[in-house]
């Protein structure tokens, strides 16, 4: 806040470095936590829409302050039902004021917590020393400890479970456990197995779909805290309707524009109002579909019987057949391609076949080659960068649904140009704060004005960076030879080198 540029109107950037070895910021304003005491060399660059950047600094002391004393940790008594206890922090205080963090240790062995007021189970019973150590923001700490025995009550009895009558729609059945209870008073745990190979559920009154009509036997096992457990199971009936019929499958007339054709079974219906199933069987011995509205690409003229299967929820299943005749119009003809003259920028060239014609007026697909053995491009307006001078013969071919093509060539000659001389890099004044320096290469052209690229070294070891203007951050201070290297659209490239001094 404060920062300014001159010019009116002009928008500008940060960059903070904390000189603390962290990651930089680009915010406006920043909180920071600083990992240890000591005096660090913040820097703020501020750099313009145009590349053009200044730098500040402002040394910042962090110190503990004298007398700072650790926090108190207080452990509340937990409280347990079986073997799962609940604890608590809150009592803890900080002399100083300072926030405080938690640490507890459950002496079991298991993984610690940094709640303020956590949860934990004991797997078995013990006396386990609970330690909770609480650390302020300097890093000052302090533990406390107490003792937590787990006895299993004598006689301790398993829940008992209960089955209620299930409420079914069809093969939904909703389940519950109402009436179960246990002796003690403990709380308990649900796990329901419903007899037909599903996931297990630990809800206390699941719902849930049986895949066919038959006898299961449902089973619910009740568990308490303690780990004593009892079951009882509930066999449980699904019964097709005795009026249940298959669903009526129908095909509908299939929209075809060439050899693809986009299928319909809106109609199809159930009698008894049940769901249903789709199944599309193309005859051509391709994988079959599920939708309603599938679309088929067939790769061959035939005649081919399509059969939809409709199947209900209880299983019940009809299907229904349609010929298709899939045929290439007599007289169809080839696409005719036309490859307009390219637009070259040095070696890349855009191309263009989006003038091509199709006599009946079927959807064009696109092939170039570009005559130097490189990948082919599938669009019509493409992109090419050789690799090299010379002549090369660019093919496009056409093809449209029906798999009917042609080609076309034109010969494409890529010269450089006589007395073509590399781009003039320039690095402008570094900028830098701390170990972040701002540079540029925005002064850098080209004689012919050719566009060109950017390579940077900065001296250190580390990754180029291919930006006009790169921000780099230096590991240590020190003197680096940064070199900057630009490079045309014909590989003419041009070096240069500025002393780089990082404080």
């Amino acid at each position: 806040v404060g920062s300014s540029d001159p010019n009116p109107g002009d928008t500008f950037t940060y960059l903070w470095n904390f000189g603390d070895g962290t990651p930089t910021s680009t915010a406006s304003a920043n909180g920071h936590t600083f990992p240890a005491d000591g005096t660090y060399t913040v820097s703020l660059i501020v750099t313009d829409g145009w590349g053009k950047a200044a730098s500040t600094s402002l040394a910042v002391t962090i110190g503990e302050p004298p007398g700072n004393a650790a926090p108190t940790p207080v452990i509340s008594n937990p409280i347990c039902a079986a073997r799962s206890c609940s604890f608590s922090g809150l009592g803890s205080s900080d002399p100083n004021g300072d926030s405080m963090t938690f640490l507890w240790n459950w002496g079991d062995g298991t993984a610690t917590s940094t709640a303020s007021t956590p949860t934990h189970a004991f797997a078995a019973d013990g006396t386990y020393t609970v330690t909770l150590t609480t650390t302020d923001a300097w890093g000052d700490a302090a533990s406390t400890t107490r003792d937590v025995t787990i006895t299993k009550p004598a006689g301790n009895l398993p829940p008992v479970p209960v089955i209620a009558p299930p409420a079914c729609v069809k093969k939904l059945c909703t389940l519950s456990a109402a009436g179960s209870s246990d002796p003690n008073g403990d709380g308990y745990t649900y796990l329901w197995n419903f007899g037909d190979a599903t996931p297990t559920s630990t809800s206390a009154a699941p719902s849930h779909t049986f895949p066919t009509a038959g006898t299961f036997t449902v089973t619910l096992t009740l568990t308490d805290g303690w780990g004593d457990a009892a079951s009882t199971t509930l066999p449980v009936t699904i019964t097709e309707p005795a009026d249940n019929v298959a669903p009526v499958p129908v095909i509908n007339n299939p929209s075809c524009t060439a050899r693809t054709c986009t299928f319909s079974a809106v109609g199809t219906a159930d009698p008894n109002g049940d769901a249903f199933t789709y199944s599309w069987n193309f005859g051509d011995g391709s994988a079959a579909s599920t939708l309603a509205t599938p679309t088929k690409t067939y790769t061959a003229d035939n005649t081919y019987t399509v059969t939809l299967t409709a199947t209900d929820e209880w299983g019940r299943a009809a299907s229904a057949t349609r010929s298709l005749t899939i045929a290439e119009p007599v007289g169809n003809t080839a696409p005719t391609p036309v490859i307009t003259a390219p637009t070259c920028a040095a070696r890349t060239c855009v191309f263009s076949g989006i003038s091509p014609t199709d006599a009946q007026g079927d959807v064009i697909t696109f092939l170039w080659s570009f005559g130097d053995g490189s990948a082919t491009s599938t669009l019509p307006s493409p992109t090419k960068t050789y690799a090299a001078d010379g002549t090369y013969t660019v093919t496009l071919t056409t093809t449209d649904a029906w798999g009917d093509a042609a080609s076309t060539t034109f010969v494409l000659t890529i010269t450089e140009p006589v007395g073509n001389v590399a781009p003039t890099p320039v690095i402008g004044t570094p900028s830098c704060a701390g170990l972040v320096c701002v540079l540029s290469g925005l002064g850098s052209s080209d004689p012919n004005g050719d566009p060109f690229t950017y390579s940077w070294n900065f001296g250190d070891g580390s990754a180029v960076s291919t930006l006009p203007v790169p921000t780099k951050t230096y590991a240590l201070a020190g003197t680096y030879t940064v070199t900057l290297t630009v490079t045309d659209g014909w590989g003419k490239a041009a070096s240069t080198t500025r002393v780089v001094t990082v404080p």
